[in-house]
């Protein structure tokens, strides 16, 4: 299996060099974040990630948690660039596609669904109550999809719904990640493939499966 992560942070550089020349007033309205000018040349980002606000500095594009100050990892800073970047504001539309739907995904699908649908039939089955506990555990919102769904607001305009859909006597059970129909618009599909591969691992680790 590939590596999801590598080609999001390696391109971390050109991302700050391709922000430090834009508008960081026009930044903010299209992804849903919040600018403080701190001076002439530079200010804060404040929006949310994974439902806990961050603070992003402007132009630096170095970041910290706002509530304790730890600061931001270089796959968290890589990826909140990566949406700052590529998010053009369009609206979620509420309607939820499969990873294969979005564009230039078609290497990739493959190995995401081994990553994260698989891995999470395969850790959970037909344990709903387990699969639950973990997702509260992690205070995703339940939804009425499939069998059993949470979904999850990863950045303002990017949420992830997880799955799982029951088996029977000849039907093994499954799971997926699905991204709102928006998704396009807001961050690349290598980036779609590590958010998803990230809550699948984050959920295993709950249930301790």
């Amino acid at each position: 299996m590939s590596d999801f992560s590598l080609p999001l942070q390696d391109s971390l550089d050109a991302l700050r060099t391709q922000l430090t020349v834009a508008d960081p007033e026009a930044l903010a309205l299209r992804a849903g974040a919040i600018f403080t000018p701190q001076s002439e040349s530079g200010g804060n980002f404040r929006l949310l990630y994974w439902s806990r606000e961050v603070i992003l500095h402007f132009p630096a594009f170095t970041g910290k948690y706002a509530a304790d100050g730890a600061p931001l990892g270089e796959f968290d800073t890589a990826l909140l660039a990566h949406y700052l970047a590529a998010t053009d504001g369009t609206p979620m539309t509420e309607r939820w596609i499969p990873f294969e739907q979005l564009p230039e995904s078609g290497e990739l699908a493959a190995d995401f669904q081994a990553r994260t649908g698989e891995a999470l039939a395969a850790a959970f089955g037909n344990n709903a109550d387990a699969f639950i506990a973990a997702n509260e555990a992690l205070y995703g919102r339940r939804e009425f999809f499939g069998n059993l769904a949470f979904s999850y607001q990863v950045l303002p305009r990017v949420p992830l719904l997880v799955v799982g859909w029951l088996g029977g006597e000849e039907i093994p059970p499954a799971y997926r990640i699905l991204f709102d129909a928006s998704a396009p618009h807001h961050l690349p599909p290598d980036a779609y493939a590590l958010l998803g591969q990230h809550l699948t691992q984050r959920l295993i680790q709950s249930a301790g499966a």
